[in-house]
């Protein structure tokens, strides 16, 4: 599931990255340099009050446990996936939702290959503004 604290936080960060590139005259994946403080800051708020959930070891997280319940004759398939692979509705408008990427069945193979391609269009960040050309692109599919 989307991680909409840690959206809203890149969010923040990548404005901020926009603007510095823009001030310094560089590409905007130049510019990440220039808000490196702001991205440690951010990444330092994982299982934070104030911050973002995150599956990483902490002496003192914060607990925010989610259930939910499926009828298993109501699902198909299951994926799990890293920030790379969400990267095709979170930055590079291959998809404008995660809802409308997973609306029907997924050939990964082919989902990673629309990534890398649309990544490497854009290796300056200039069209879809993120972080990095491209990041590591993991993904499962687990049908039933």
């Amino acid at each position: 599931m989307l991680n909409l604290a840690l959206s809203r936080l890149d969010a923040i960060a990548i404005d901020e990255m926009k603007q510095k590139a823009r001030e310094k005259g560089v590409s905007i994946r130049e510019g990440r340099n220039l808000v490196l403080d702001t991205l440690i800051k951010h990444r330092n708020m994982a299982n934070k009050p104030g911050g973002y959930a995150a599956f990483v070891l902490s002496d003192n997280p914060e607990i925010n446990e989610k259930v939910f319940k499926v009828k298993k004759d109501e699902v198909k398939e299951i994926y799990l996936y890293s920030d790379g692979f969400s990267q095709s509705f979170e930055f590079l408008d291959i998809y404008p939702s995660h809802s409308e990427m997973f609306a029907s069945s997924l050939d990964i193979k082919r989902e990673i290959e629309k990534i890398v391609q649309r990544s490497f269009a854009d290796s300056d960040c200039e069209k879809y503004p993120r972080f990095k050309k491209i990041d590591d692109i993991t993904a499962i599919k687990i049908e039933i």
